[in-house]
């Protein structure tokens, strides 16, 4: 089953997706004008715990189950896109 999605970040930690024990790949696209933070969890106020994503460019993640979290780091809110396999 293929899971799709649109969220818009803001300065607040936002569940991107949830858990999923069938989950096989996880695509996460950023086409705003800025970067996005990713974290496993929601305890992302230190940039040491996320993983910076460019504007304009997309990440892929095979066999992790758990939780990604989003957060912006710029000033103006950002557009993610995702896909669950």
């Amino acid at each position: 089953m293929t899971s799709v999605g649109k969220v818009t970040v803001g300065s607040t930690p936002i569940k991107l997706v949830e858990k999923n024990p069938n989950r096989l790949k996880l695509h996460i696209v950023c086409s705003s004008a800025d970067g996005v933070l990713l974290g496993l969890d929601e305890a992302m106020e230190s940039t040491t715990k996320c993983y910076y994503l460019p504007q304009n460019s997309a990440l892929r993640i095979q066999y992790y189950k758990g939780e990604v979290w989003a957060l912006r780091p710029a000033s103006s809110d950002v557009t993610v896109y995702y896909f669950e396999e």
